[in-house]
């Protein structure tokens, strides 16, 4: 089953094109789902790669306005010749778990960029908030060394932080704060490290071509608990931001958080 997913931000012409085909597939080992290529409906699955794709029902998990495709969107860093050379790199190594075909058509043909999502959640703060606010500040001072013959006077500086305390209210909204929409994702990101997010971009519809899309696991009523953190920090940035110092620590926030608004990248 085909379906046009129609998305706010690409009816308000932020994206060419009023709607993009995809295809909803679920795993039929790990039942995960994906949105994939209409041409793609029916493969390996991705995620658990022992069950196969096929074309689903599922039920889209979006945000609160119905998106389901992601607003923003982190560049793959790697293009198809670099990633077949790190696998080649990788198969060349041998071991006990490397079986069936390696050659490097076979790499190619079962090459899959995948995205992984992480919610970005746009939220007001009104609250009062307590932290340690840290200054660089430098320390000069002479030291002497043995240079073999004779000893030797020179200057060393020293970059130390003075810390102070600052209590205060935060009444602001917060956007794109990111934060996990897999139940896995821990576990992912401990074996291969986590994602710099800091090139994202606004997504286009030309980034889906040949890549499959991993639909978040956990809806926003089930990733608040593990959002709020994150919204707690972003608001402690930006009270460290005010106080125009270096360092934080030990913060500590009572709020209320209103004004919810979830998309994904």
């Amino acid at each position: 089953m085909q379906v046009e997913v129609t998305r706010r931000w690409i009816d308000e012409g932020q994206v060419a094109g009023p709607s993009l085909p995809v295809v909803p597939a679920r795993c039929d080992r790990c039942e995960l789902a994906h949105l994939v290529p209409a041409d793609a409906a029916s493969g390996p699955c991705p995620s658990c790669g022992r069950g196969t794709l096929a074309p689903s029902g599922v039920e889209l998990v979006g945000g609160a306005g119905g998106e389901v495709l992601p607003e923003r969107v982190v560049p793959f860093t790697l293009d198809e010749d670099a990633a077949l050379r790190a696998l080649a790199e990788h198969v060349a190594e041998g071991g006990w778990f490397l079986r069936g075909d390696l050659s490097p058509e076979a790499l190619r043909r079962n090459l899959r960029r995948v995205w992984w999502p992480e919610w970005l959640v746009d939220a007001d703060v009104n609250g009062v908030f307590s932290l340690e606010v840290g200054f660089d500040y430098q320390v000069k001072s002479n030291k002497e060394r043995y240079d073999g013959t004779s000893w030797v006077s020179f200057e060393e500086v020293d970059t130390r932080i003075r810390w102070e305390p600052r209590v205060g209210r935060i009444q602001r909204r917060l956007h794109d704060v990111a934060a996990v929409a897999l139940t896995e994702q821990a576990a992912w990101s401990a074996r291969v490290g986590q994602t710099d997010r800091s090139d994202a971009r606004a997504f286009r519809t030309t980034d889906l071509d040949g890549a499959v899309v991993r639909l978040p696991t956990l809806p926003p009523d089930a990733a608040w608990s593990q959002a709020v953190p994150v919204l707690t920090t972003a608001a402690g940035a930006l009270a460290q931001g005010g106080a125009q110092a270096e360092h934080q620590r030990d913060l500590s926030l009572t709020a209320t958080w209103t004004g919810l608004h979830w998309t994904w990248q």
